[in-house]
């Protein structure tokens, strides 16, 4: 979720870099930003009312996954969502971290998942309402699936880890509507085979601004991951969409 009021200047870029292959180069953009004035910010803790359904594989054994938004605050044993942002001029950086441990019960088993999901990028502004976009997004993913045979079958239990790094490129768009409301759309795709075999991200928010130091969102997103590694016992499988309803805060310093 991104919460950017370029109109005042009062929206923000600026990320904390947990991503070496993208530091130096957010790092570079930085300095030159500091050098024409100071960089403006904005922390923006949201929920994102995501679902999650898909596939789940480890070695052998795969599962089916799927919970509704109602099922995962069942289910949920933590989460952290949080967007933060700082930019100068036309050019912008920005980093943002989803955190959730959940589990779901079906009829033969259970499955539980603990899944990070943290992004840093950058951003040029290229049009007065339209921006490219470009980064990197790290994927922590960790699967455990029991799978309770019966009474002359013996239970299966698999428990598995991986993490990946996918590039990713896309746009932003944000045209105002009126002094306080504004509308974003942004779109990427990534993956490309170099972490996942593809992904895409889509989310559409409207923004209302209610002072210089604060704007309150509300939109949808949609991130889609196809991942496969390995094989045999080694198997790693996550093909999951995650689609939801966004709400968030941003304070703009």
């Amino acid at each position: 979720m991104s919460f950017d009021s370029r109109r005042s200047r009062c929206s923000s870029r600026i990320g904390q870099s947990a991503l070496a292959l993208f530091a130096l180069a957010c790092a570079g953009v930085a300095t030159q930003a500091r050098a024409d004035g100071e960089w403006q910010h904005t922390f923006a803790p949201y929920i994102w009312g995501a679902g999650l359904d898909g596939t789940t594989g480890l070695g052998p054994v795969t599962s089916e996954v799927d919970l509704s938004f109602s099922d995962i605050v069942e289910t949920l044993d933590g989460g952290f969502l949080a967007h933060f942002e700082s930019s100068r001029g036309r050019w912008a950086v920005l980093a943002d971290v989803v955190y959730m441990d959940l589990g779901q019960n079906f009829d033969q088993g259970k499955v539980e998942i603990k899944q990070t999901i943290f992004e840093l990028g950058g951003a040029y502004e290229v049009q007065d309402d339209f921006e490219v976009l470009f980064g990197a997004r790290l994927n922590d993913i960790d699967v455990e699936i029991d799978r309770f045979g019966g009474l002359l079958i013996p239970d299966i239990r698999v428990q598995g880890a991986q993490t990946w790094v996918d590039p990713f490129v896309g746009g932003r768009w944000n045209p105002e509507i009126n002094d306080r409301w504004s509308f974003q759309g942004r779109a990427d795709i990534g993956g490309f085979g170099v972490g996942s075999d593809f992904t895409w991200n889509v989310a559409l928010t409207l923004l209302y601004e209610k002072s210089d130091k604060i704007t309150f969102g509300f939109g949808y997103r949609v991130l889609d991951i196809d991942y496969e590694d390995g094989e045999g016992a080694r198997r790693f499988v996550y093909d999951a969409q995650m689609p939801g309803l966004l709400l968030g805060v941003g304070f703009n310093f």
